[in-house]
């Protein structure tokens, strides 16, 4: 019978629906394979995205139940050799016999083999070991140096730790440089700020320690202040100048004493005022007073910061600094003095009195007699003389008399 070409047609077409339906089964029989998972396949698998990826899993069936705590050290480490260790738990119970660790200095790029050398596994519970290496000898480095720990559960499933770094810096800080007092000259007041620039260290500048005057003998002979660059509010011990010794701690605890730096006479104090001394020169006559021309010369001292200004002034109206002052006239003269020294201390005015009395003193007399003299001056009955003697100045001091031929 022929095929008509009307027939072919509806043979293609029966045809193509066939494939299309054939297609919708294959789509609806992976969707609902989908929605109800075999109860083999792992449950990681089945938990979706939402779900962590579990570091410890050694095994893809294996689900997340070892617990990997205090882990130790922590922060950084300055001797070698060092230990290392962890506490581990499983419900499944543990093989302390099993325990292995491994070891990488560059960051995971490479491990050593497991290895079960220094190690040793102590029992806790059936279901917890605490795990010990001893004798690690490692690099300085930051962040290079890792640890990572594995075990066997009694379950038969080895489990294996995440990897923790062990942060290695066993060299001490070299010393500090560019130290800087301040105040950077001689001050009254005893207080102090050293700042200065630190080296580069890998643990980085913890603090420092400092000592005045005298060398350090071992890494702790100083006082210690946690400080990144500048410590202040030092005082010293007392007058003078003072130099501070200063070396590091960097954050692994390292410090080195001979890794030193000096500020020489970096902190001068001086808390006294200077003094002006005053010496007079000239004829003396008694009590104190001169009889003429005085010479006053002056020695301003200050033995620790030196004197910074001085000067005089002479009956509140001649002033001057020139090193001697000549005082002249009879009078009570008043001769003032002041200081000031580089420290700032300011020297109290002090006054010295230059007695000068060049007149001499005045002697009067009188006679008091019952008759008059006679005519040639001759007193022939007693009589009595009465003597004065005054001086406006200095004043009296003793009269002396004597009867001629006597």
């Amino acid at each position: 019978m022929p095929i008509t070409r009307h027939a072919m047609a509806r043979f293609g077409l029966a045809s193509l629906l066939a494939v299309l339906l054939l297609i919708g089964l294959w789509q609806a029989a992976g969707t609902a394979t989908n929605a109800a998972p075999n109860a083999a396949q792992p449950s990681s698998q089945r938990a979706g995205q939402g779900a962590l990826a579990d570091p410890f899993r050694n095994s893809a069936n294996a689900p997340r139940q070892t617990e990997w705590t205090n882990f130790f050290p922590t922060g950084w480490s300055k001797a070698l050799p060092l230990t290392s260790g962890i506490t581990v738990a499983d419900p499944d119970g543990l093989e302390p016999a099993s325990a292995a660790y491994r070891l990488t200095v560059d960051g995971a790029t490479s491990w050593t083999d497991w290895t079960a050398t220094h190690l040793t596994a102590t029992p806790v519970s059936t279901t917890m070991v605490a795990l010990q290496v001893d004798q690690l000898t490692l690099p300085d480095s930051q962040a290079q140096n890792r640890i990572q720990f594995h075990l066997r559960t009694l379950a038969g499933v080895t489990r294996t730790s995440e990897s923790y770094v062990i942060a290695v810096d066993t060299m001490p800080p070299n010393p500090p440089f560019g130290l800087i007092s301040a105040p950077d000259r001689w001050t009254n007041t005893n207080l102090f700020t050293e700042t200065w620039t630190n080296p580069v260290d890998l643990s980085g500048i913890a603090g420092a320690y400092y000592r005045l005057n005298q060398r350090p003998n071992f890494p702790t002979d100083g006082v210690f202040v946690a400080a990144a660059n500048t410590i202040a509010n030092i005082q010293t011990p007392g007058p003078g100048q003072h130099t501070i010794y200063l070396w590091l701690v960097d954050g692994a605890g390292n410090v080195d004493h001979q890794k030193r730096n000096a500020d020489v006479n970096a902190f001068r104090f001086d808390p006294t005022a200077p003094v002006v001394g005053v010496t007079t020169n000239g004829p003396l006559g008694q009590n104190g007073w001169y009889t003429d021309t005085v010479i006053a010369a002056f020695s301003p001292q200050d033995p620790l910061s030196g004197v910074a200004a001085w000067g005089w002034r002479l009956d509140g109206i001649t002033a001057g600094n020139a090193p001697t002052v000549t005082v002249q006239g009879d009078l009570r003269h008043s001769l003032v003095v002041s200081a000031t020294d580089v420290a700032g201390n300011v020297a109290q005015p002090s006054t010295t009195t230059v007695m000068l009395d060049g007149s001499r003193p005045v002697l009067t007399y009188t006679v008091a007699a019952p008759a008059p003299p006679a005519p040639s001056g001759w007193y022939a009955t007693p009589l009595t003389v009465t003597l004065g003697l005054t001086d406006p100045l200095s004043g009296p001091d003793q009269l002396l008399w004597q009867l001629a031929g006597q």
